[in-house]
């Protein structure tokens, strides 16, 4: 049952844990709001309208209109938002850091930064991977760190609880279409759901809270818990030949430009149609693991060779990274591999939906080989003109990362279906699905930066910038992953899924 807020109470004796000359408490305060959404149609703010098929010119608006707060397991409640400033102004303390966890805190965070504002309270400590999606931060004056569990678990409330929790997230008590401000009535079931909300985040970090012992020692995010798994298991060299394999400006540009994902395209001779006889499906289970371990990929630094000797250096033996321009194309299946966002083209171009069916040419600024020759079997190019080359001998990736890989792949099979270990199993799981996930993330990212208050327009990536990055990870004592690796890991899975793909034949 929640309680309002204005009967909260904190406790009093809060265990905790120190680090260095810092104390942090170790109880769990959740957060969460209810919002309406509502649309400007023809002058007037109305609820969501199922008759009206594009809402991307519509004014929109969310008002919340009951916030919840939690305590360990106690929950309670608010209608009007800005009450919530005087519940963290209550538990705050300057000699103790407090964790209050949000499950998709981005969204929360572009309500409570009004709050923040109005209080002059400052945010410090921001951790963000995009513009306008925090992960962490910190408000300087009450001494109080805002995490976020959908980044710590990678999965939505009601996945996340199912996995972590013994409870389930109710799903049907809360008709989102229904307009409600602060002033509305809430039945006893809509605040049933509410609460729920709040002990769903509750259970899910006293989870971790007991995996990790301390909720200092949480990682932010379920990449984070996999590299911290992963580096008790690598050698002291293994720092060195990571740091040896950063690459300079213009051989990260090409491997960014070379890095592309997945394919869920279909047949252009059955898109957009309903298929009413019977379809089978065939899906690739583990794909991820089994190309982290299996393919060779780059050993060392890519270096550039002359244009003319390519033929030198095969792809069975070497990895190649090409700029590259194709002229005249004309695909060969009724399913298209090249991608428009990943190539410039000319104006004559024909697309399926964002990939090439043909044109007069198409350039890409960095591709892998192994796109090369998918490329060469989808499409009959009339020439092929070739600027610049990167090459780097293929072998394993290092037998620990494989080792590595293994164990999480054999316990995460071995613990499946064993009602009394499903906890280990999804640890094992989620570590094993964040190892191909911090394996192809970049190096170089744009700066995302919150002053005042308010977001700075994000930098373009110039080379300085990049330099500048590169420099900062060379620094780094503990460099984990090569990026090329996940480059690499990616078009290899890519290949087996469009190997796949064509084998039935042509109208599949």
């Amino acid at each position: 049952m929640m309680h309002l807020w204005e009967d909260l109470t904190d406790f009093k004796r809060a265990p905790i844990y120190r680090s260095g000359k810092k104390s942090y408490s170790d109880i769990i305060y959740a957060f969460d709001i209810e919002v309406s959404s509502l649309f400007n149609i023809n002058g007037s703010w109305q609820r969501f309208d199922d008759t009206i098929t594009d809402y991307r010119d519509i004014e929109k608006v969310a008002v919340p209109y009951i916030w919840m707060f939690g305590i360990e397991d106690q929950v309670y409640y608010g209608r009007n938002l800005r009450d919530f400033a005087d519940v963290l102004e209550h538990i705050s303390n300057p000699l103790l850091t407090k964790f209050v966890y949000i499950h998709n805190a981005s969204y929360e965070f572009q309500f409570l930064r009004t709050i923040f504002e109005e209080r002059g309270w400052t945010v410090n400590d921001l951790i963000a991977r995009e513009n306008r999606s925090p992960i962490a931060w910190k408000i300087e004056e009450l001494n109080i760190i805002f995490r976020c569990t959908l980044h710590l678990t990678g999965l939505k409330l009601e996945k996340a609880a199912e996995r972590y929790t013994s409870i389930e997230k109710k799903t049907v008590d809360l008709d989102y279409n229904k307009e409600r401000s602060p002033l509305t009535y809430l039945s006893d079931q809509e605040l049933g759901y509410c609460e729920y909300d709040i002990l769903c985040v509750y259970e899910i970090v006293k989870y971790f809270r007991e995996k990790y012992k301390h909720l200092k020692r949480i990682p932010l995010t379920s990449t984070s818990e996999m590299r911290r798994a992963y580096q008790n298991t690598v050698p002291g060299y293994h720092y060195k030949m990571v740091k040896r394999n950063i690459p300079d400006v213009v051989r990260w540009k090409l491997l960014n430009a070379s890095f592309q994902g997945g394919l869920t395209h279909p047949n252009i001779i059955h898109a957009n149609q309903h298929l009413y006889e019977p379809v089978g499906s065939h899906d690739e289970s583990s794909a991820y693991p089994y190309h982290m371990c299996l393919p060779v990929y780059p050993q060392g630094p890519f270096f550039e060779i002359d244009t003319s000797k390519v033929w030198m250096y095969p792809h069975n033996r070497w990895c190649v990274i090409y700029s590259v321009r194709f002229e005249g194309l004309q695909s060969v299946y009724y399913n298209h591999y090249i991608a428009r966002s990943k190539c410039r083209y000319s104006t004559d171009c024909a697309w399926d939906n964002g990939r090439l069916i043909g044109g007069s040419w198409v350039e890409f600024p960095g591709i892998t080989d192994i796109d090369m020759d998918i490329i060469m079997d989808a499409y009959k190019p009339k020439k092929v003109i070739i600027y610049r080359a990167f090459v780097s001998r293929k072998g394993y990736l290092p037998g620990y990362y494989i080792r590595f890989v293994l164990d999480l792949y054999s316990d995460k099979t071995t613990l499946k279906g064993i009602p009394d270990r499903a906890d280990e199993y999804n640890s094992k799981k989620s570590l094993l699905n964040s190892c191909f996930g911090a394996c192809c993330t970049s190096v170089i990212k744009s700066t995302i930066a919150y002053n005042n208050n308010d977001w700075e327009p994000i930098k373009k990536l110039t080379d300085e910038i990049i330099e500048e990055k590169l420099e900062e990870e060379r620094a780094k004592n503990n460099p984990l992953f090569v990026y090329a690796h996940g480059v690499y890991i990616t078009a290899a899975s890519r290949r087996s899924l469009w190997e796949n793909i064509v084998a039935p034949g042509m109208d599949e």
